[in-house]
């Protein structure tokens, strides 16, 4: 649904720095919901910081485009590791399946806490925690990205509870979002598909 570039930022006294610019496939541009999930996108996750979390610094709009302007985590998804481990014959050591997973759940788990600057909870609940949606960075760094799909309060495009993006379990994402007492205990449900994946070496996306 969205591309992505390899960019440079410029600023005052020489400063540069790599980053990556995301904007929606032309062909499907003009519909208004992928419009909404890219803004959606920008609006949840520039209100997150988490080191789990790879940050959106800026939203922008060229020839009519939106587009957002991501941190550059330099490194590999997890669907291609795990990929190319099956075909090496070298399935991911548990230890390191073990680490990838807590990390997953360290931003989940502050993502579904997260509150407004009045204490309420903003009721973040990312809905594709699948391997293509995990980053692994040259130094180990665990990131997770695509907020577009995620469920919050503040969305102006809500999927449906039954939408094919929906790879979570649905009661958990009715009821788990709402109290910060739960948040440990709803990250690690939501990360469930992900432990089958890297644990188990079962995959559950084609």
């Amino acid at each position: 649904m969205a591309e992505i570039f390899l960019a440079k930022q410029h600023g005052s006294e020489g400063f540069e720095k790599l980053v990556v610019l995301k904007r929606i496939l032309t062909a499907f541009f003009a519909d208004e919901q992928f419009r909404n999930m890219l803004i959606d996108e920008a609006h949840i996750s520039m209100g997150l910081s988490h080191n789990n979390i790879a940050q959106i610094f800026d939203v922008g709009k060229a020839a009519g485009r939106f587009f957002l302007v991501l941190e550059l985590v330099d490194g590999w998804d997890l669907g291609r590791i795990i990929q190319r481990a099956e075909k090496g014959g070298a399935p991911l050591p548990p230890g390191l399946g073990v680490y990838i997973l807590s990390e997953v759940c360290r931003a989940l788990s502050y993502a579904h806490a997260k509150t407004d600057p009045s204490g309420h909870p903003l009721g973040i609940v990312h809905r594709d925690v699948s391997p293509h949606n995990v980053l692994i960075s040259e130094q180990g760094e665990v990131k997770i990205i695509d907020f577009g799909v995620a469920k919050a309060m503040t969305k102006r495009d809500r999927t449906g509870a039954g939408g094919a993006e929906l790879s979570l379990d649905s009661e958990t994402d009715r009821r788990g979002a709402r109290s910060r007492g739960r948040a440990g205990r709803g990250a690690v449900l939501r990360a469930s598909p992900l432990r089958s994946v890297v644990a188990q070496d079962r995959r559950l996306w084609r």
